[in-house]
C-alpha cells in the first residue's frame, strides 16, 4: 500500500468500522444479484421477492423496484454526488448525482455503498463507503468492506464481491446483460429492447466468475432462447413458470426520472 493510500485508510476508519458488521452476515444464505440490462423490462420484479438482493447502479429506477428484498446497493463510482464531474476526458453537470441521492433518500430499508471519494457530499444513516486503497483489480482475498475492497471496476464486480463479503453460497444474477453470449447492449431505462452486440464480446473475462464460483454456485437468468458461455443458465419462464411480457422504458419508469435522465445527454430515453 503507498504512502498516499495508507495515509487515506488511517482518515477513513470512523466510516469502514461501520462496516465490518456485514461481514459473514448471510453466511450459507442465498441472493439475487441484479444489473441494469434491457432484459428486465421483460421480467416481472414480483417474481424475486422470495430472496435478498443486491443491486447497483440504476435499478431503482424501475418503478417495482420496491418489491425486492433489496437489503443492499452499491454505486461505485468515483465523484458520483459532485454538481460537475468529469465524464470520458469531459467537464458536465451531474444531474444523474442529484437524481441518485433523491432515490437513496426514498429507500430507507436499502443499505447504499459508494465510493470513498463521495464520503464528503452525500452522507446518510443508510451510507456506506469502500474503496480499494491501491487495489485496482479484483482479488477475493481483498472483499472487506471495511478495508481494501478491489471490487470498484464497475456495478457487477461491486456486487460479486459484497456477496462474497456478506457470506452467501448461491446466487442467481438477473439483468446482467453483459453476461450474455454474445452480450447484449442497452439498459432498461432506455428506449427499446436490447440486442447482441456481435462484435463486442462480454466485458467480464470468464475468471471473474470462475473464481466466484470457488466461493458461490452462479446462475444466471436469461431470456428464451439466450445462452452464457460465462457461467450455466436459466430462463426467466422456466424459473418463474411464467412468459416474458415486454415493457417500454416509458411504463415502468417514472416520467420525471427519465426527464432527468434525458438530460445527462449520452443515454437513449425517448
Amino acid at each position: 500500500m503507498q504512502l498516499k493510500d495508507k495515509i487515506l485508510w488511517r482518515l477513513a476508519q470512523p466510516q469502514l468500522k461501520r462496516n465490518a458488521a456485514f461481514k459473514g452476515r448471510h453466511q450459507g444464505e442465498s441472493c439475487y444479484i441484479f444489473g441494469n440490462g434491457a432484459s428486465l423490462k421483460s421480467m416481472d420484479l414480483d417474481r424475486f421477492s422470495d430472496r435478498v438482493s443486491i443491486s447497483c447502479n440504476s435499478c431503482f429506477f424501475h418503478m417495482d423496484f420496491g418489491k425486492l428484498n433489496c437489503l443492499y446497493y452499491h454505486l461505485p463510482a468515483a465523484f458520483l454526488f459532485y454538481r460537475y464531474r468529469k465524464y470520458y476526458g469531459a467537464w458536465y453537470r451531474n444531474y444523474i448525482g442529484d437524481l441518485f441521492r433523491r432515490k437513496i433518500g426514498e429507500n430507507p430499508k436499502t443499505r447504499f455503498f459508494t465510493s470513498l471519494s463521495n464520503c464528503l457530499n452525500m452522507r446518510g444513516e443508510n451510507v456506506y463507503y469502500t474503496h480499494h486503497f491501491g487495489s485496482r483489480t479484483w482479488d477475493f482475498q481483498k472483499t472487506a468492506l471495511d478495508g481494501e475492497f478491489s471490487f470498484m471496476q464497475g456495478g457487477l464486480y461491486a456486487m460479486l464481491g459484497m456477496a462474497a463479503y456478506f457470506g452467501f453460497t448461491n446466487a442467481i444474477l438477473v439483468g446482467c446483460d453483459y453476461a450474455f453470449t454474445p452480450r447484449y447492449g442497452s439498459h432498461f431505462f432506455e428506449k427499446g429492447l436490447g440486442q447482441p452486440v456481435y462484435e463486442d464480446e462480454s466485458p467480464y473475462g470468464g475468471d471473474i466468475f470462475e473464481r466466484c464460483q470457488e466461493r458461490m454456485d452462479l446462475t444466471l437468468l436469461v431470456p428464451d432462447g439466450v445462452q452464457s458461455n460465462l457461467m450455466k443458465t436459466v430462463s426467466y419462464s422456466e424459473y418463474t413458470g411464467r412468459p416474458m411480457e415486454y415493457k417500454e422504458n416509458l411504463d415502468i419508469i417514472d416520467g420525471h426520472d427519465l426527464a432527468y435522465l434525458a438530460k445527462q445527454g449520452y443515454y437513449n430515453i425517448y
